[in-house]
């Protein structure tokens, strides 16, 4: 287990891109499981994975708009009832790009679902440049409002328990 973890450690932020690209969440855990353990800084991981989620939709996307464009679409799971979504996407297509990048599991259908559907490139990158910075926006300010009132709620209860601790 040890060297399990020593190869996390020295792979961790090249590991987190590669499983962010593919949608791997189990990777984000074991990076976090070095983290934690203090066998990796979290910095350079959160970073690298955040830069893969965003090129594996990149890449995810381009294939589908590539393919869309050559009429490649003949798998049975991508016929053209199930994937017919075009004025429901093209009348909010950046609401439905924030609905669909934090469906957990369903990131690739929905990026050659958007593609299939003929929605701009442009759009769709600068969609979700703005859905991943208002995400990381979203953490970084809950980690700053909750981290003093965490500090606050440790203290309450510790006074609150200390008759009890003897």
């Amino acid at each position: 287990m040890a060297a399990f973890f020593e190869f996390i450690a020295q792979h961790a932020w090249w590991i987190a891109f590669v499983g962010c690209v593919l949608e791997g969440e189990l990777v984000l855990v074991i990076c976090g499981m070095a983290i934690m353990r203090g066998l990796a800084s979290p910095g350079p991981i959160l970073l690298s994975g955040y830069l893969g989620a965003m090129s594996g939709d990149l890449l995810v996307f381009a294939f589908g708009h590539r393919a869309s464009a050559q009429r490649v679409w003949h798998w049975r799971w991508l016929n053209q009832r199930r994937l017919d979504m075009k004025e429901s996407i093209l009348k909010r297509p950046r609401l439905t790009i924030l609905i669909m990048r934090f469906q957990v599991g369903l990131r690739t259908i929905s990026w050659l679902a958007l593609a299939k559907n003929e929605l701009d490139p442009r759009v769709f990158r600068g969609t979700l440049l703005w859905v991943n910075a208002l995400w990381v926006g979203f953490v970084l300010g809950l980690t700053a409002i909750t981290s003093p009132i965490l500090e606050w709620m440790v203290a309450l209860w510790a006074e609150v328990l200390k008759p009890f601790w003897g």
